[in-house]
């Protein structure tokens, strides 16, 4: 939903895909099932990570999921 806010607690997960390193937290179910996905579709959002302003897309799992992409400053 446009201009909603959710708030959860979440695990950053160290993700490596060959060469590639990055961190992800994982959009829990309960906020999913709040937030009205086309499903596959990346989804922008703004919001704050500790005190930190940050931006991004949830990303499809491919499994039905979403994450969030965090870089190393967040």
């Amino acid at each position: 939903m446009i201009g909603a806010t959710y708030r959860f607690s979440a695990e950053l997960d160290l993700q490596l895909v060959g060469t590639y390193r990055y961190h992800a937290i994982r959009v829990p179910a309960e906020i999913q099932e709040q937030i009205h996905f086309i499903r596959g579709v990346k989804h922008r959002y703004e919001g704050e990570l500790n005190g930190l302003a940050i931006t991004g897309a949830l990303m499809p799992t491919g499994t039905g999921r979403y994450y969030m992409m965090v870089n190393e400053f967040a």
